[in-house]
């Protein structure tokens, strides 16, 4: 199956794709197949590149997805899980969910080359579709074929031909499905079946969130008043469900939108507060600090090292 803006300009059906490429089989009704196919991906960047001597990634843990394939060398992942630690070499693909805690260290002497694709997976948009599965990571090796779609999507990436964007974002989507499928352990809990469940009575709550970010008087009331709730029964809502407060939640999506500032523009910090609904820099910093342990300066100096 290749992998282009033309064969991609429809939705496609993952079913048919699962279909055809064979060994992937999907039973009726499938809570799996159901979560997937409303999940979103949302592609931030794909570049290749080849690792200094000396390189590893200490334990850290990120706020986004990788996929990277490796082209060349050898090492290992850590993904601090019931996998615990697995070598790679060429033609190996490391798939590390958000928020999860991972280590990457080469081989002695080893220098690695790799296409590295960071991305959001998320359910409706707005839920970690791995966590809501209980997706751990991957580590796998990648077909002939499969390396030269992810050669192609990063290539799309880079030039920015027409159809670009859903081209990668869709492919990507494809070509995780089977890795999702067949993972170890990969399957909804009866606490994400709830979560699941329960998404669309906040859909009007996530909606009026998003559109107003940077509206630093958001608030639980006028948030309660859009869903037609009560503010105790949003609090009630969020808590059960998403796992924080209304106001908690608000401050998370402001950061997230911060790091992807932070990340694909060079405006200054004060703008990206403001345009997140900070009233202050103090403010902003604070926050920033409080959740991402650094200042959005050093996060932003430590991306681009």
């Amino acid at each position: 199956m290749k992998i282009n803006a033309e064969n991609l300009a429809e939705p496609f059906r993952l079913q048919d794709y699962c279909e055809t490429a064979g060994g992937y089989e999907i039973p009726p009704g499938s809570m799996t197949l159901s979560l997937y196919q409303a999940s979103q991906l949302k592609v931030l960047s794909a570049l290749a590149w080849t690792t200094y001597p000396g390189w590893q990634i200490s334990s850290r843990v990120r706020p986004e997805s990788y996929l990277m394939l490796i082209l060349k060398g050898k090492g290992s992942l850590n993904l601090y899980s019931s996998r615990g630690t697995c070598t790679f070499g060429p033609g190996s693909v490391l798939i590390i969910p958000e928020n999860r805690k991972h280590q990457i260290v080469p081989a002695r002497g080893e220098r690695i080359k790799t296409l590295i694709f960071r991305f959001h997976l998320r359910y409706r948009g707005l839920l970690d579709t791995f966590a809501l599965v209980d997706m751990e990571g991957d580590l796998t090796h990648a077909g002939e074929e499969t390396c030269k779609q992810l050669q192609d999507l990063c290539e799309a990436f880079a030039r920015r031909t027409p159809g670009w964007e859903k081209a990668v974002e869709a492919g990507l989507q494809v070509l995780l499905y089977p890795v999702f499928l067949r993972t170890p352990g990969c399957s909804c809990t009866s606490q994400s079946t709830g979560k699941i469940e329960a998404i669309p009575k906040l859909y009007p709550a996530f909606d009026y969130i998003r559109k107003n970010l940077q509206n630093p008087s958001l608030n639980i009331s006028s948030i309660a008043g859009i869903c037609g709730f009560s503010q105790v029964y949003l609090r009630k809502l969020f808590r059960k469900y998403i796992g924080m407060s209304p106001m908690e939640y608000i401050m998370e999506e402001r950061i997230k939108q911060s790091i992807e500032m932070l990340q694909t523009t060079d405006f200054p910090v004060e703008t990206i507060a403001a345009a997140c609904g900070f009233t202050s820099s103090s403010w902003f910093y604070r926050s920033f600090k409080q959740l991402k342990g650094s200042s959005p300066g050093s996060f932003r100096r430590l991306y681009y090292s």
